[in-house]
């Protein structure tokens, strides 16, 4: 025992590489590791641990001055509620794709349309021509190609019409007008509800205001619903109407989510889907303050914003801006190895000691 102890002791790690060749190897693997998994780490580096025990998952998207949701409901339906921007479309596929293929979904049940605007319909293409989608729910307004029907409003836009023409060259899809309606099943329930007029001046006034409810949770998408639209819709009640997560309207614009409006749905959490720090504007943060809602989530802070409710009632919220930064932890590991090589770190400081 006294001779193994002697040599290990006396090994000499200068004329010794098994070390830097097992540490070179370790890093090697490891490169391979985070490029494999690079998604997996991301994902749950960033608290998305708790999916498989959801019966509803939302999802907001990080697609910049943009907006894009996806619902998925416990029977596996998915439904995508506008799809971001030109710019962000490949940045929504991506995270689409990942979120899918984690709940092994392959199908869009389907895909609604608030209204025209660019910020909301920039993706919807790529979406139909990569996924297999059954329903799509449209606005009350007509691109140039269309036929005026019944006094709707038109709009002029080279990607509009090319989305109206993608939907109407396929038919495949089985798409509606936006009206109000209930999708009911025993594990939720599916609420829509559209403006009262066929025609409005704006395009933003089109947008439904639509209820998500599974597990005594409420879900609410308001689109760029105006204060117009907003009035429309606090007439029609006269008791609130419990929402506890409330996507705000027009990315926190102060011409939406007025008083009136919260003073109806009686929110317990707020999130704003932009891309400035200028969003939400004060205006609509001092409303969201008033009710009683302090804690504002926004896209552009927390990056991709997931909400997990179980049958329970408890429910669990990540933010991708929480993942580990795996380029930057990369790039500090394969400095910190190669500084101690080229300045000999492992030279005659690992030989093994007793004591």
């Amino acid at each position: 025992m006294k001779k193994l102890i002697y040599k290990i002791k006396n090994i000499d790690f200068n004329k010794n590489l098994i070390l830097k060749i097992f540490l070179t190897i370790f890093l090697i693997i490891f490169y391979i590791f985070i490029g494999l998994n690079y998604k997996d780490i991301l994902y749950l580096s960033a608290g998305y641990d708790g999916f498989n025990n959801a019966s509803m998952q939302i999802y907001i998207f990080d697609v910049g001055q943009a907006t894009s949701v996806c619902v998925i409901l416990p029977d596996d339906k998915v439904w995508i509620l506008d799809t971001g921007s030109l710019e962000s479309s490949d940045k929504l596929i991506d995270n689409l794709d990942y979120i899918l293929d984690k709940n092994k979904i392959n199908k869009i049940d389907t895909l609604l349309l608030s209204h025209s605007d660019l910020d909301h319909i920039g993706g919807a293409v790529d979406i139909l021509n990569k996924y297999q989608v059954k329903n799509i729910l449209r606005p009350k307004i007509l691109s140039e190609d269309e036929n005026s029907l019944n006094g709707y409003k038109v709009v002029y836009s080279e990607e509009y019409k090319k989305l109206i023409n993608t939907i109407n060259q396929n038919g495949n899809y089985n798409t509606k007008f936006i009206e109000n309606d209930i999708i009911e099943d025993e594990n939720y329930q599916i609420k829509i509800y559209a403006g009262e007029k066929d025609y409005y001046s704006q395009t933003n006034s089109y947008s439904p205001i639509v209820t998500f409810s599974c597990s005594q949770k409420t879900f609410m998408f308001t689109g760029d619903v105006t204060d117009i639209r907003e009035k429309e819709f606090a007439e029609n009640f006269s008791e609130k109407i419990d929402v506890d997560y409330l996507l705000i309207s027009h990315h926190g614009s102060s011409y939406s989510t007025t008083d009136t409006f919260l003073s109806v749905i009686n929110p317990q959490y707020a999130f704003v889907s932009c891309g400035s720090y200028l969003y939400p504007s004060q205006e609509v943060v001092t409303r969201l303050n008033n009710v009683n809602i302090k804690n504002i989530y926004s896209t552009f802070n927390c990056g991709l914003i997931g909400i997990f409710v179980n049958e329970n009632s408890c429910f669990k919220m990540f933010f991708m801006a929480n993942a580990v930064d795996l380029p930057l932890l990369v790039v500090l590991i394969s400095f910190l190895f190669f500084f101690c090589i080229k300045h000999n770190f492992f030279e005659n400081k690992m030989k093994l000691r007793y004591f």
